[in-house]
């Protein structure tokens, strides 16, 4: 095992923690990016916010997935089922659920495809078929 700090936790959940933390705000960095490449009208913007919401969901499912082994190791199987409770579960189902809304809008909606691929739109496809 780790070192023991001050406050009687191992070294470890310190160096996970300062990880999250990391990762955490370069997903948040990165979000931002996507946003401003999608407000500036951007075509790259659409293929960095779909990256975004997949990166996030990875990033839930990771991070419940290494609590869950802290938890494994600092209170044994009994602090797992509590840890299992529907209040940890949520935050990932949530987010899976909120990146799958916004990704399959930005892979099929016409609108996304009309703002920033005009030249795959129909009309434009006919017009220049025509002309």
């Amino acid at each position: 095992m780790g070192r023991i700090s001050r406050l009687g936790r191992p070294a470890p959940h310190y160096v996970l923690y300062l990880l999250e933390e990391l990762f955490l705000g370069v997903l948040c960095i990165y979000g931002i990016f996507s946003g401003v490449l999608l407000w500036k009208l951007r075509p790259a913007g659409v293929r960095h916010a779909k990256d975004y919401m997949l990166a996030m969901i990875a990033f839930r499912v990771i991070d419940f997935c290494l609590a869950g082994m802290l938890v494994i190791f600092a209170a044994g199987p009994r602090g797992l089922r509590l840890y299992l409770a529907w209040r940890s579960v949520l935050p990932v189902v949530g987010s899976v659920i909120y990146a799958a809304i916004w990704y399959s809008y930005l892979v099929k909606s016409n609108r996304v495809r009309l703002t920033y691929f005009p030249e795959h739109s129909p009309e434009t496809r006919l017009a220049n078929a025509s002309g």
